[in-house]
């Protein structure tokens, strides 16, 4: 699966819109709309895309 998948499956199974979770990782919300459909991204922006990944998953509850 692509990063790009990975962030549209997230966001549609939180019910986020593409700004409310382009401003929580801390992109813009063109620039998450370019990376969901499958365009290239800087360094920079994957680097903010995996810390907010790796913390995101340090939040979730350790399944049972």
């Amino acid at each position: 699966m692509k990063l790009g998948e990975v962030l549209e499956k997230y966001r549609w199974a939180t019910r986020m819109t593409e700004r409310e979770l382009a401003v929580a990782i801390g992109i813009s919300y063109s620039t998450l709309n370019r990376i969901e459909h499958g365009k290239t991204m800087d360094g920079e922006t994957l680097s903010r895309i995996l810390v907010w990944l790796l913390s995101e998953e340090a939040q979730r509850e350790p399944a049972d």
